[in-house]
């Protein structure tokens, strides 16, 4: 009796930190997208077009959301009703899913100066079963971090714009 007790209270912590990572995660990426001037940044607090919003920050290939949708799908309902072959299908989508995130995240990660190492972490251990609660905290601090840099803005970073003027001739000219 007191496993199940503890298996419950262990899925409402996971729920309740799965709900905390998915605020701080949209506060981060709206912050980001109204940064960096992106169209419709309030698609990240909807589910699927955060992840759009996610690899357009990251200048990733839009084909990749439908591995996101695949994930979603094969993730979530396949653990509720037990079917060994779809969980398992699941999990390989859900896994290819997360390398194209770390992906799209490392190129965010390096525009806004925070260690990646933080959301491989804490994606790794969300994979593995019994580090679940540890994986969904430190991808919590890794985009609290990332809030906090895009907070500041990117007022101390040197843009660098190059401009190609075509003149009469058609020669060009760089300035």
């Amino acid at each position: 009796m007191n496993e199940i007790a503890v298996s419950n209270l262990l899925l409402i912590f996971s729920f309740l930190f799965f709900i905390a990572n998915y605020i701080v995660s949209s506060m981060a990426m709206f912050k980001i997208s109204k940064l960096e001037k992106v169209s419709k940044p309030w698609f990240a607090w909807l589910p699927i077009c955060n992840d759009y919003l996610l690899i357009k920050l990251g200048n990733g290939s839009m084909w990749f959301i439908i591995l996101s949708i695949a994930s979603l799908i094969t993730g979530g309902p396949a653990l509720s009703l037990g079917l060994e072959s779809i969980e398992t299908i699941g999990l390989i989508i859900t896994a290819a899913w997360v390398i194209y995130k770390l992906f799209i995240y490392n190129r965010i990660c390096d525009r806004y100066e925070i260690n990646i190492l933080i959301f491989v972490f804490g994606f790794l251990c969300q994979l593995i079963g019994q580090f679940i609660i540890i994986g969904i905290i430190v991808t919590i601090v890794g985009h609290v971090l990332l809030y906090r840099s895009a907070a500041k803005g990117i007022e101390g970073k040197t843009i660098i714009e190059s401009k190609v003027i075509f003149s009469k001739s058609g020669k060009k000219k760089n300035k």
